[in-house]
């Protein structure tokens, strides 16, 4: 029996140490809900699609199977099985210290310091500031999203009484009760700010002992005494403090300009080290809209963050607007040219190379371009509210710039247009004037959403039992408790949201909103698998902790490798997604992500009707129908986007362009055979097909006819007779397939009607290469014999717009055209709001297959304002 050290401490267990790794690969498959063996070791848990929740999940069975507590934090610091097993085996309870400054090296081997959440925010401007103008013109009519009353525009006064205000303000925000924190591990951390503050090299820090005195490895930051002017700045922190009735010490900072960012540095380092459970953090600024600071404190705005280490704000269930992976600070007073930067330092402690930073500049409060670049904290909350909504910072033009040469190295760069990589959005905060500082960003994970849906047989019975269940939720019972029995017959309504409030407001409205049922009863489901073009890098890695995705996902891995040599996932999880160009990269990938999501809908219990698919999408639409096995559909994507690569890529392209179908067919007649009518996408709309250069010369033509055309990512002539040439030797590969007959009736864009799937051999599929696809036939001819929801199966819409357009030319209010995501829409909110919508419309669903009924589960916030469970052991 080994003796196994966790956190310092060592314990006897039953689980031999060789055994350690094994088992936590096992507890990890278990957690996502996949094969053992699917499990990358090196991999970062986060990238396999473990969020913070399940990380918290995976410490309790630790703690359960090897007999001694492991605390969730474990997960957070050691973030890949290989490094996790590595801790569990050799006791390395060093791992629980704060890196600082000095870097966590490989996250995938070595332990980097634990994430900080973000859980609240206040922010207080001066007298008739406009917030929106600080914080980003984008977010006005918006502030609600995220969550809770944090700003106020209004009022002035000493920049003490604007950080009092923000405090109040945050930790309302945060759902934090003031008389809560008397017997609270509280630690308050004020920046006096440049218009208070002298920076004098050497001084310590007035106003009391904070947490960090005396602590080694503290940073090196400039303090001052007191200006007399400003007699309120070295105390601000202590009269926060007694304000609010926390128990001191407090501590101010005295660092110049960056003085607030420095205060959540030392926030951040104080609630890894353990010296206090949650902290508030930030500080006044000089804010000056129309000119330079002048010393007084009417131009001063007030910010404030409510920080708690992640482990412990999943255990309480809050809220998480944000995480903090890493801070830095360089107080030295040499000149600023050829100054390090912190940014190196701040990423290395967050243990990520993000190929892709949004760097939001926060420079002096001397400016008179404040609006535009915030000072301080206030600069700080812009980005995280602009993480919160989900879309670019706010301001990030002309704010954000290319990040310095010290995070150059640590691999970041600007991101034009916001647009963040890997589904995981990075913004790194630097501030520079008397200290350089830097925070690094990242987004929250999506909350887990509670979803609600009620039936029944009548439009009155309906309302009755929304008002039934509104009231047991008055009355304390928890919302989820209504998925139980959702209800029979054919009124539906359901709502979706992150608390009950949300729920609420969205059954009432739904109730106003909601169509009667459709008079023919249940309308037929459609799945259409689309070809190229929704791709991104991270396609899919969002939905790797769905169990049936991650299963399929990884079925198809197994698939494509016997066929490439490649893996699938590998190429979800790059964060480069150079090899997403690739013909024979991209197709395969897409046929799995595309596989994946309609047999997470199956799982879920969504079963479709009929099954097509817009040119090559066909080959996932005939698994999905059930005339090829997974492993036949692996071969044939995998054959066809080889040799299309080989041979035919970079030699053609694809336009789309607003023509009429007879007069496309007319162009290309007089084209002489040089441009192809490759697609009828919907009345008055074609795809052109032909030569980079013919199709260079076409859009010329085109346009000064007035016609607009929009040019494809795809790099070859597609459904034209430029690829015949190529289609004796895709025979040749692909052989004799194994087809079978379908399981759900399959529709051919190619033969313009049913076939069985016994015909979709080799010959079938060089038509598809050569032949147009007939996209709006298909929905004609559908929509014309019944109501039809039609499903773009795809991590992004590409089809949908034609769909649409076909349904409207036809005057057809019976159908509709839906799709599973949206690359600006959470993935897994994307399926919820489908599902909800085609349960609406009489389509069933296995809500408890769903997963709708766990509202606080697998998130970094819970839905519902209960505390969670935390994972056995200290937290």
């Amino acid at each position: 029996m080994s003796r196994i050290a966790v956190n310092g401490a060592e314990r006897c267990g039953a689980v031999a140490a060789g055994e350690v790794a094994d088992v936590v690969r096992e507890l990890a498959a278990g957690v996502l809900g996949v094969a053992p063996e699917s499990v990358d070791v090196r991999r970062p848990l986060r990238e396999l699609g473990m969020d913070s929740t399940q990380v918290m999940d995976l410490a309790a069975e630790l703690s359960r199977r090897l007999e001694r507590a492991v605390p969730a934090r474990v997960g957070c610091q050691h973030p890949s099985v290989a490094a996790l097993s590595a801790f569990l085996t050799d006791g390395d309870s060093s791992a629980f210290t704060d890196q600082g400054s000095a870097g966590a090296g490989d996250a995938g081997s070595r332990g980097v310091a634990e994430p900080v959440a973000v859980i609240g925010m206040g922010c207080r401007l001066p007298g008739g500031a406009d917030v929106f103008e600080v914080l980003g013109e984008g977010l006005r009519g918006r502030a609600g999203e995220a969550g809770g009353p944090f700003w106020e525009g209004a009022g002035a006064g000493t920049p003490g009484g604007l950080v009092a205000d923000s405090a109040r303000n945050a930790l309302a925000h945060a759902r934090v009760a003031v008389v809560d924190l008397a017997d609270a591990r509280v630690g308050v951390f004020v920046g006096a700010g440049p218009a208070t503050a002298s920076p004098v090299p050497g001084a310590g820090a007035a106003g009391g002992a904070g947490p960090h005195s005396g602590t080694p490895g503290a940073p090196d930051v400039p303090q001052s005494p007191q200006s007399p002017q400003s007699p309120d700045g070295s105390v601000r922190a202590v009269r926060l403090a007694d304000a609010l009735g926390i128990p001191r010490p407090a501590l101010s900072v005295a660092a110049g300009c960056g003085s607030s960012l420095v205060a959540v540095d030392l926030a951040v380092r104080s609630l890894r080290d353990g010296s206090c459970g949650i902290a508030l953090a930030g500080g006044a600024a000089g804010l000056p809209p129309d000119g330079p600071v002048t010393g007084g404190h009417g131009r001063a705005a007030g910010g404030v963050l409510v920080l708690r280490r992640i482990s412990d704000a999943l255990a309480a269930g809050d809220r998480i607007h944000a995480v903090i992976h890493g801070s830095a600070v360089d107080g030295r007073t040499a000149p600023l040219r050829g100054r390090p930067d912190p940014a190196r330092a701040a990423w290395r402690t967050a243990g990520v190379a993000p190929p892709g930073v949004a760097c939001l500049d926060v420079p002096d409060t001397g400016r008179p371009d404040a609006a535009e670049r915030a000072p301080g904290v206030i600069g700080l909350l812009r980005a995280v509210v602009g993480l919160c909504l989900g879309g670019p910072v706010p301001g990030r033009s002309p704010a954000l710039s290319p990040s310095p040469a010290g995070a150059g190295a640590a691999g970041a760069s600007a991101v034009p247009g916001g647009r963040w990589p890997g589904g995981r959005r990075y913004v790194g905060v630097r501030g520079h004037g008397g200290t350089l500082s830097h925070v690094a960003l990242e987004a929250a994970a999506p909350r887990r959403r509670l979803v609600v849906p009620v039936a029944a047989t009548g439009d009155a019975a309906l309302r009755r039992s929304v008002r039934e269940h509104l009231a047991r939720w008055d009355a304390g019972e928890a919302p989820d408790a209504a998925l139980a029995v959702p209800g029979t017959g054919a009124h539906r309504v359901a709502a979706a949201g992150e608390g009950p409030g949300e729920v609420r407001d969205g059954l009432l409205a739904g109730l106003e909103d909601r169509t009667p049922p459709p008079a023919g009863g249940r309308p037929a489901l459609a799945f259409l698998f689309s070809g190229g073009g929704p791709q991104w890098i991270g396609t899919g890695r969002a939905l790797l902790a769905e169990p049936a995705f991650r299963a399929t996902l990884a079925e198809c891995d197994r698939a494509v490798r016997a066929v490439t040599g490649w893996s699938v996932i590998e190429e979800l999880l790059a964060d480069d997604g150079q090899s997403l160009v690739r013909t024979d990269v991209l197709q395969p990938v897409l046929f799995s992500v595309q596989t994946a999501l309609a047999r997470t809908l199956r799982a879920w219990g969504v079963e479709s009707d009929i099954v097509l698919g817009a040119s090559i999408g066909e080959a996932a639409a005939a698994v999905a129908a059930g005339a090829l096995s997974l492993e036949e559909g692996a071969r044939l994507i995998a054959t066809w986007s080889a040799l299309v690569a080989e041979r035919a890529s970079g030699h053609g392209t694809l336009t789309v362009c607003d023509l009429p179908l007879a007069e496309a067919e007319r162009f290309s007649a007089r084209s002489g055979g040089r441009v192809f009518v490759a697609s009828h996408l919907a009345p008055g709309q074609v795809c052109l097909s032909g030569t980079v250069d013919d199709m260079a010369a076409a859009e010329r033509e085109l346009a000064g006819r007035g016609v607009a055309t929009l040019r494809t990512p795809v790099d070859y002539a597609g459904h034209s007779t430029l690829l015949a040439d190529i289609a004796p030797e895709l025979v040749r590969r692909l052989g004799t397939l194994d087809t079978r007959r379908t399981r759900v009736p399959y529709w051919s864009t190619v033969t313009h009607g049913f076939v069985d799937g016994t015909a979709l051999d080799a010959s079938y599929w060089v038509r598809n290469m050569c032949e147009p696809t007939l996209m709006e036939e298909a929905v004609h001819r559908l929509a014309g014999e019944r109501a039809v929801r039609i499903v773009e199966i795809s991590p992004h819409p590409v089809a949908l717009f034609s769909v649409r357009q076909t349904l409207a030319a036809r005057g057809d209010t019976r159908s509709a055209a839906l799709a599973t995501g949206h690359r600006d829409v959470p993935a897994r909110q994307g399926l919820e709001d489908l599902v909800a919508r085609l349960w609406c419309d009489g389509i069933d669903v296995d809500w408890s297959a769903a997963g709708a009924a766990a509202p606080a589960a697998r998130g970094t916030g819970a839905a519902l304002p209960r505390p969670r469970a935390a994972a056995p052991g200290p937290a």
